[in-house]
């Protein structure tokens, strides 16, 4: 008899049990199986060779900064060097936030100052998979449909959520503000072996041409904040239905120092350490 089996393989969100996209390739075809037969033993011998544990490097993306407009749309996460591999995370959706074309990059904000995000993240909630609506958040996971009503007390929210029924108890009631038809960069077959290469050879791979459709263009939406004195130094720009889609905006007062500005003067012998968010802009002597 010939049966057919529905089934799944990936990683799971260790707190939600949520399942996380793969990057295992699956055939698309359609496999029986005959349980019916008699039994053969068809499988070679595995041979498990012990592998040494390469160090992976994030891609190199800049810092933005010194900029007031934003367009963000979905894309893949870059694999082994991208979301994973930025983020620190041992899991990623296989998509990601990509701003002004770069991969979840940091993005820095001076207060008093207005910023404009141009967003195609999906406009329909019948299919979660394609609907991303944009929020920005002091919650560095995101997700706010996730949440228990309860927790979403505890996050709080700069954009992009109107909430409409909180109690005590918690947020029973809320919706997105920032949806839009969805611009979703795809990979391409070249795409894989192109991320050895770095982010702007991994990025050419991609197929955009969503950025330039009229239509999508058209009918974005658009989120405006201006960071205030009681604005958190450190916020996230994140996906309602999704955890980790985004990355991190850094909120300094309007007349400090750029993060990426350094006085070499203000170190002396102490070495300049550089982290996965960072890049090093400018040097003064």
């Amino acid at each position: 008899t010939l049966t057919t089996d529905i089934w799944a393989l990936g990683p799971t969100d260790q707190e939600s049990g949520n399942p996380f996209y793969h990057d295992i390739a699956a055939s698309r075809e359609l496999i029986q199986f005959d349980f019916g037969r008699a039994i053969v033993n068809n499988c070679q011998t595995i041979e498990v060779e012990e592998e040494q544990e390469e160090e992976i490097f994030a891609f190199f993306r800049p810092v933005l900064t010194n900029i007031n407009e934003f367009r963000a749309v979905i894309g893949p996460s870059g694999g082994d060097r991208g979301y994973k591999a930025i983020s620190e995370s041992s899991t990623a959706w296989g998509i990601a936030w990509y701003i002004n074309d770069l991969l979840v990059p940091v993005i820095e904000m001076r207060r008093g100052q207005t910023y404009k995000f141009i967003v195609n993240g999906g406009d329909d909630p019948s299919s979660s998979s394609e609907y991303h609506p944009f929020y920005l958040t002091d919650s560095s996971k995101g997700g706010y449909i996730q949440s228990d009503p309860e927790d979403r007390l505890t996050e709080t929210t700069f954009g992009g959520i109107e909430i409409l029924n909180q109690t005590e108890d918690g947020v029973f009631e809320f919706e997105p503000t920032v949806v839009a038809p969805l611009c979703d960069y795809t990979e391409s077959p070249q795409s894989g072996d192109a991320a050895a290469g770095g982010f702007p050879f991994y990025f050419s791979t991609l197929d955009t041409s969503c950025a330039t459709d009229p239509f999508v263009q058209n009918e974005a939406a658009e989120l405006e904040f201006t960071p205030t004195s009681s604005t958190p130094d450190l916020l996230y720009y994140q996906c309602v239905t999704h955890t980790n889609l985004g990355w991190k905006i850094h909120v300094i007062d309007e007349d400090a120092p750029s993060i990426l500005e350094v006085d070499c003067s203000d170190f002396g012998n102490t070495p300049i350490r550089l982290t996965n968010e960072l890049t090093l802009n400018r040097v003064h002597n």
